[in-house]
């Protein structure tokens, strides 16, 4: 929490253990730059203002590969929960929390707002180049398209990664702080693979692991699941190592033929077009 020099470091030694081993895609955890359990501290400007500057830093530090980072960021007086997607030493977007965590020991309402479904703004940067902010469906080279929907996002019965799915994102993010309890790892299994089945898609899951120093204990889950399938699953609780990775290769081609292959996914992906179940990403 607020560790920034320690956060950089430690972002900057994953990123180069992945692109040993040509990771294209790379997902960090909700709020992996500034720290998930910040408090009142979000209210400081100067929290927010080490974050945008962390967020340029590792900018100027990604390469080829598409990297997907959590921060906090304050847009138009109110502040939003955000994953950032750097590539080519550029932030090519922003995409805000749309579903609260709120309730049992989760408080986010507090300080943050949820960003509205299908919204698409303008975001200036303290430097003053801006940047696209909202529901945004990413097209990469090597990746195809992708989107993210932030923790809780994905656990929601209207999820905003289905719309991104109908609109062409075969491959779906999922950057979150989920907190360990028993049990808690079989059912975030069984959302993954569901999830990945009904959108035929690649659906991509990373925890923050750690402790916050209150109570709560984050185990460091990862899962990455293609089609109703788990392809791979890291291992949790590894407070020894400063960075781990899970990695699987998609073959996305398989993904776009399945989806050719299902009559009602192309009732569904038109209605979207049509603009029935809201309006398409950019």
């Amino acid at each position: 929490m607020g560790d920034w020099n320690g956060n950089l470091s430690r972002l900057k030694a994953a990123i180069l253990q992945a692109r040993q081993d040509n990771v294209q895609l790379m997902v960090f955890p909700e709020m992996s730059i500034s720290g998930y359990s910040l408090g009142d501290r979000l209210l400081m400007q100067g929290t927010l203002r080490r974050s945008w500057q962390m967020l340029e830093s590792l900018a100027e530090f990604v390469g080829n590969e598409v990297v997907v980072v959590g921060l906090p960021i304050a847009h138009r007086n109110t502040l939003y929960n955000v994953a950032a997607v750097l590539a080519e030493g550029k932030i090519w977007g922003l995409v805000p929390k749309e579903n609260l965590a709120t309730g049992d020991v989760e408080y986010e309402s507090r300080w943050y707002a949820s960003w509205m479904s299908t919204r698409v703004e303008e975001y200036q940067a303290p430097s003053g180049h801006k940047v696209p902010m909202g529901g945004l469906v990413f097209d990469a080279h090597g990746i195809g398209q992708f989107a993210i929907e932030v923790c809780e996002d994905g656990w929601k019965g209207i999820r905003p990664g289905s719309r991104y799915a109908l609109a062409g994102a075969t491959i779906l993010v999922n950057p979150s702080a989920s907190w360990f309890t028993i049990g808690k790892q079989r059912t975030r299994r069984h959302m993954v693979e569901q999830t990945s089945r009904e959108d035929i898609c690649a659906y991509l899951y990373t925890s923050l692991m750690g402790c916050d120093s209150t109570r709560l204990v984050f185990d460091g889950a990862s899962f990455i699941a293609i089609n109703g399938e788990i392809a791979e699953e890291g291992d949790r609780f590894v407070f020894t190592d400063d960075c781990t990775h899970t990695t699987s290769i998609v073959d996305i081609a398989a993904l776009e033929r399945a989806r050719l292959e299902m009559g009602s996914w192309r009732q569904q992906s038109e209605q979207m077009n049509q603009g029935m179940y809201g309006d398409v990403p950019p």
